[in-house]
């Protein structure tokens, strides 16, 4: 999964720089090595590799920094027949929020959850066998439904993107205004992809969750005629994914407006790329300086 960003340039106020940021590909992530001891650090967007038990008895444990009102996902996609993936979420006062498992006795198999967290800390996840009678090797995904990127209407804004891992996801997001038609359409490009989609409303409310079947070649979902009535204005987040995550590959998509007066602007990710962080940065350092010499030529 790659990030593409049209070019944009800090002259001025960061409010122009806001206005200017163009973000038209799925949101930054990279992979974490998960083989190192003691507890692994993750941030939204991150997926790891080397994750496995190293025996029966084993138990993987990964942190991160959470924050009210941040809704987050959590998948595991184990490699290993016979391995069940027990995954467990403990929030900042190590309190049991999320307990899920999978079995894996007919296979490799996937497992996860959302949660909306209510606290602000630190959070803890393990990954460990649910009977403590097998190991095996997995791939971990974290991330977060306002880890997005924003995206506009019709062809100009058709995208090209890839699940890079089993459990990948990528998360978008669009404006849109009350009593209005919106479609989106995802097609997979590669044999055995089964593009899954999931739309949630600006309060945060599931409004579509469809899937397609890609075993006999790429499909496309929803059907054909199947519209969003968008009941609300405000941002509307989308997720794409593979239905079992069990396969990677290519897809596009595109969001239509069809029927009333639909919003120009794009919305701008909650959590920006580090390379925006840095642009941003540099935007500040820039008007900083500008002020300090205009005050300077004032005082002069």
């Amino acid at each position: 999964m790659k990030t593409v960003h049209k070019a944009c340039t800090v002259l001025g106020t960061i409010s122009a720089f806001a206005i200017s940021l163009h973000v038209s590909a799925s949101p930054f992530e990279h992979t974490v090595d998960a083989s190192g001891a003691g507890p692994i650090l993750l941030n939204y967007g991150d997926h790891t590799i080397n994750s496995q038990l190293a025996n029966n008895l084993d138990v993987n444990t990964y942190r991160f920094a959470g924050k009210i009102g941040d809704n987050i996902r959590f998948n595991v996609a184990s490699f290993t027949t016979g391995f069940d993936p027990l995954v467990q979420l403990r929030g900042p006062t190590n309190n049991l929020l999320q307990s899920v498992v999978c079995n894996g006795n007919g296979g490799p198999c996937s497992i996860g959850f959302d949660q909306p967290l209510t606290a602000n800390g630190i959070y803890t996840i393990s990954v460990s066998d649910f009977s403590g009678d097998e190991a095996g090797s997995y791939v971990a995904h974290l991330d977060a439904r306002a880890h997005y990127a924003g995206v506009g209407y019709g062809p100009t804004w058709k995208i090209t993107e890839q699940l890079g891992h089993n459990n990948d996801v990528d998360f978008y997001a669009f404006n849109g205004n009350a009593n209005t038609l919106a479609n989106i359409s995802v097609r997979s490009l590669d044999q055995g992809v089964d593009p899954h989609l999931e739309v949630w409303n600006p309060q945060g409310v599931s409004i579509l969750d469809t899937v397609c079947n890609g075993n006999g070649g790429p499909c496309t979902t929803p059907d054909p005629g199947t519209f969003l009535t968008l009941a609300l204005t405000g941002t509307y987040i989308f997720g794409i994914s593979d239905f079992a995550s069990d396969e990677t590959g290519k897809y596009e998509f595109q969001v239509s407006c069809l029927t009333g007066s639909c919003p120009g602007t794009i919305p701008l990710p909650k959590y920006p790329e580090p390379s925006t962080y840095a642009l941003m940065l540099g935007g500040l350092g820039l008007v900083g300086f500008l002020v300090r010499k205009r005050n300077g030529s004032q005082s002069a």
